[in-house]
């Protein structure tokens, strides 16, 4: 399993991720920008996950318990946060 250090980086980048989502990353064309951004990120997380090629992601090799939660749990949830996330992309309007 991930260490603390990458568990706090994860934490920080959704953190992040969050705020931009809900419109907190400034100007128009930079929050749609920072949108794509999440949603790119969480659609290749989640079809690594669901495919189990996690490993060419991270640095470390995922355990066996780690891949099948990923097949089953973590892939499917990064694939809705992206399809979610992409629905947003139509609400910015760039003047």
């Amino acid at each position: 399993m991930p260490g603390r250090a990458q568990c706090a980086a994860v934490a920080g980048g959704l953190a992040t991720s969050s705020l931009l989502v809900a419109g907190l990353g400034g100007e128009r064309s930079i929050a749609r920008v920072a949108r794509g951004v999440v949603c790119a990120a969480f659609l290749v997380r989640g079809g690594a996950g669901m495919t189990g090629s996690t490993r060419r992601l991270v640095s470390w090799t995922p355990a066996p318990e780690f891949v099948r939660r990923d097949r089953c749990c973590y892939g499917p949830l990064c694939l809705g946060i992206g399809v979610g996330v992409a629905t947003t992309l139509a609400s910015i309007r760039t003047p």
